[in-house]
């Protein structure tokens, strides 16, 4: 099986597991239960990740969708990975029928040999800086459904006012200084250390799919 037929295997796998979930729970939002963190215990470890390591996942990601939601998808992922942005158009029909259904919690998959070189290390660290003004659901949606681009400082700023950032200096200041190297490089080994080798992966209700 080819790598493209793969994540388009997968791909469909998780959206068919959505859509049937969807399915059972329609109409019944109180049968939603909290999120509890995986058994670091369990048969599977090799797909479930520690209770520790979650918690730092759901930490250093960025959530969009209840954090109670039923379906808890973990994607590491890129804006330049085509997978992410069909992901990400399937997500967006679900949520807008089912909006408390599930959430998505994105990490930057980079490599941390790579240090900052790179458009993808360059969008990631944008993107900690655009946070710092406005809501991540609202880059996510912007990049990933509208294809609005922010791999290079010029088409950052271009960009700033269509995304609602107030203060267009300030994130120029934050790019040019790297203020967020330390939590960039953060994703870098975490996600080293799921050995997440390709974009996206996905951790399903805590599972790797």
């Amino acid at each position: 099986m080819t790598k493209r037929a793969e994540i388009v295997a997968t791909l469909a796998i998780v959206v068919v597991a959505i859509i049937v979930v969807a399915m059972r729970i329609d109409g019944q939002p109180d049968r939603a239960a909290p999120f509890v963190p995986a058994d670091p215990d369990a048969d599977l470890v090799v797909d479930l990740p520690s209770a520790d390591t979650l918690a730092m996942w759901y930490e250093l990601g960025h959530r969009i969708g209840p954090e109670d939601a039923p379906i808890r998808i973990i994607e590491w992922g890129s804006y330049a990975c085509s997978f992410c942005v069909e992901f990400a158009a399937a997500i967006d029909s679900v949520q807008r029928r089912f909006p408390n259904l599930i959430s998505v919690t994105w990490l930057h998959a980079l490599n941390p040999r790579r240090d900052l070189k790179g458009s993808d290390q360059f969008m990631a660290h944008a993107t900690e800086c655009v946070v710092d003004q406005i809501p991540f659901e609202a880059l996510y949606k912007a990049v990933l459904l509208k294809g609005k681009r922010i791999d290079n400082r010029a088409r950052l700023l271009a960009a700033a006012s269509d995304l609602g950032v107030g203060d267009q200096r300030l994130l120029g200041a934050c790019v040019d200084s790297w203020t967020h190297r330390d939590r960039v490089m953060r994703h870098a080994q975490l996600g080293e250390a799921a050995k997440v080798t390709s974009t996206p992966t996905w951790f399903l209700n805590e599972t790797r799919v």
